[in-house]
């Protein structure tokens, strides 16, 4: 009886382990019997949040309610009222609506994302076959000032599109999960117990930036209001840290050409535009004057009222003058010039120097080149030949 009772308790065990093995892995020599039973499910991988430098989010994945629809619990007949009571709450065309609760299909999305109290609205019209299911969608704290235009953009599936989303899209994304459902036969009422997770959901991945997320938003702030006091069309700040060189700030405002509103973009002017750098230029040609030792930082410079520079052959000369000159030449140390923004303390200190360590010295410090940030669409840069320009510096 020992025997007898311990065979047929491995046997029961058997038969237990048996339906295990069947719930978790269908035995493909048994898919023809259990057809439409078994169901498999993706699930979705969160996105991995984006970070400021002290931990703070920039982007995140929250949750909305999509409207969707089994069309085959649709009654034919009763198409049309469904139709109008949902048109007073999506902005979806009612045609489309339509078209896609006669597809006879087992699932449709009617509209995707909505604010939840659509998403509860149309649950209490207790439609047949509506329903809605939760997606993630990307947040972002600032809202529109939130350096979306470093950070960047997904679509409506969480790909990221633009910005650090697009370039870092693998490290975010994580690996979607697996799971298998049982239903009884025609897919219609799932069987209490059937559900079974076979492949774990492995989350994307933060990202974590030398952005600060305060100076960001300040930053963008100051372009917009910059743009509305001065009536420009565009503006753009980096604010650096320049012992390390890392980006504490990368911001970018334009006034809209529809409306003349002043606002923050999500085009990244700062590594996409390419411009004229003006007086900006004095700082770095006083770094190559002093990297190459053209000029002690000591010694005062005779600074003329009037330079004549000779601009090459066809090209008449130009006189260059200085309104801290008005009173005549006079002699200043190299600090003075740079503090007064001096036309022609830095045209001499220029002429010291030379055109080949000046253009060596540009070509050094990365002008007329990408940089290191690899940004789609991002400019180089013009950085022609000194001597194209018939600036004699030499």
């Amino acid at each position: 009886m020992a025997c007898v009772a311990v065979g047929m308790t491995l046997v029961t065990a058997g038969f237990g382990w048996r339906l295990v093995d069947l719930q978790l892995r269908p035995d493909p020599a048994l898919a023809g019997q259990i057809g439409s039973q078994v169901r498999e499910q993706v699930i979705e991988a969160p996105r991995g949040d984006i970070l400021d430098r002290h931990g703070r989010t920039m982007a995140l994945s929250l949750t909305r309610p999509s409207i969707i629809a089994d069309p085959r619990l649709v009654p034919a007949a009763e198409v049309d009222d469904i139709v109008g009571q949902l048109a007073a709450h999506l902005s979806t065309d009612p045609a489309v609506i339509e078209r896609r609760l006669r597809s006879g299909q087992a699932f449709v999305f009617l509209e995707r994302q909505v604010e939840p109290a659509v998403g509860d609205a149309v649950l209490a019209l207790g439609l047949p076959g509506i329903s809605s299911q939760d997606e993630p969608y990307r947040d972002h704290p600032n809202r529109e000032c939130s350096g979306l235009s470093v950070i960047g953009r997904v679509d409506i599936d969480q790909v990221g599109i633009s910005g650090l989303e697009e370039r870092f899209d693998d490290h975010l994304t994580g690996e979607p999960g697996l799971a298998v459902r049982e239903t009884q036969r025609g897919g219609d009422v799932r069987i209490p117990g059937g559900y079974q997770v076979v492949t774990a959901v492995e989350p994307g991945l933060d990202l974590h930036l030398t952005l600060d997320r305060n100076i960001q938003y300040e930053a963008e702030q100051l372009l917009v209001e910059a743009l509305e006091r001065t009536g420009g069309g565009k503006a753009m700040a980096i604010v650096t840290d320049p012992a390390t060189g890392e980006i504490h700030a990368m911001a970018n405002a334009v006034r809209d050409a529809e409306t003349g509103e002043a606002r923050c973009t999500t085009t990244n002017l700062a590594a996409t535009w390419t411009y004229e750098p003006g007086s900006i230029m004095k700082a770095l040609t006083f770094a190559a004057v002093l990297e190459n030792g053209a000029w002690d930082e000591h010694t005062p410079v005779h600074i003329p009222s009037v330079i004549s520079v000779a601009r090459g052959a066809g090209m008449a000369d130009h006189n260059y003058t200085d309104v801290n000159l008005r009173d005549g030449d006079a002699t200043h140390p190299p600090s003075w010039i740079m503090a007064k923004s001096s036309n022609n303390g830095t045209i001499r200190l220029a002429t010291k120097l030379g055109a080949d360590p000046f253009q060596s010295t540009l070509e050094r410090l990365g002008i007329g080149e990408r940089t290191a940030l690899e940004f789609k669409g991002e400019a180089s840069g013009i950085l022609d030949d000194l001597d194209s320009h018939g600036l004699m510096l030499s």
